[in-house]
């Protein structure tokens, strides 16, 4: 599987969560993580700028627009591939078992 950058645009995600990333500072930044219905591909956002959580809409650092459907829960194994490839499989698997995250990365919402 390949890892690409994407243009800013509109995306709709299913089997989505939020992963929270803590910086050096320490605070926690957040991604949207799920499948995209439009381009059929696992997504990872940049950092998101805005979001409703009654909506389910959000804006992120590099432009994009974000619509999010159905719960959130366990992110679709090919967004994790990509986060994985990003970040490390250890820390992702780590955070994925751990409600109170791993190493600095988190789920905002449960992983069923």
């Amino acid at each position: 599987m390949t890892v690409i950058n994407m243009e800013k645009a509109d995306v709709i995600l299913t089997d989505w969560n939020i992963v929270q990333i803590q910086a050096s500072d320490g605070n926690f930044g957040e991604l949207f993580i799920g499948y995209s219905i439009h381009d059929g591909l696992g997504r990872v956002s940049t950092r998101i700028e805005s979001y409703d959580e009654k909506t389910k809409t959000g804006q992120t650092h590099s432009g994009s627009n974000y619509e999010l459907k159905g719960e959130p829960g366990r992110p679709h194994h090919d967004a994790l591939y990509v986060l994985e490839t990003a970040i490390g499989a250890e820390r992702v698997n780590g955070a994925l078992d751990n409600p109170d995250g791993y190493m600095g990365l988190r789920f905002r919402y449960l992983v069923k």
